[in-house]
């Protein structure tokens, strides 16, 4: 399956805004979704500099960093060799459960890398 199914897989769950796959730069490889594509752009490149600045005080870049807000959420896991997924949600989805129902689609985003 390629990465793009695999996003617009995710994409279609209940509650998600937009998807993102980023590399390790923060640069957009691709994405899904009803926002601006400027501002998608700018979120990857923001969630990218906070994945990296985790990395540098030694913290585990594999992990999953979720952002809370008013209007939004941002759940921002690490997949494999520096790419990640930043997943954009409403306030009404927990982000545990965003976590969880994302758990499969970043499995099968490492075995595409």
């Amino acid at each position: 399956m390629s990465f793009e199914q695999i996003l617009e897989m995710v994409s279609a769950l209940e509650g998600i805004e937009a998807v993102l796959f980023l590399d390790s730069t923060g640069e957009m490889i691709f994405s899904i979704g009803d926002q601006d594509s400027e501002k998608l752009q700018l979120v990857g490149a923001y969630q990218g500099i906070l994945l990296n600045s985790i990395s540098r005080i030694g913290m585990i870049r594999e992990q999953t960093v979720i952002t809370l807000g008013q209007q939004r959420s941002i759940l921002t896991r690490h997949i494999k060799d520096g790419y990640f997924i930043c997943v954009l949600f409403s306030p009404e989805t927990h982000f545990a459960l965003t976590h969880l129902r994302i758990q499969d689609a970043c499995d099968s985003l490492a075995r595409e890398l």
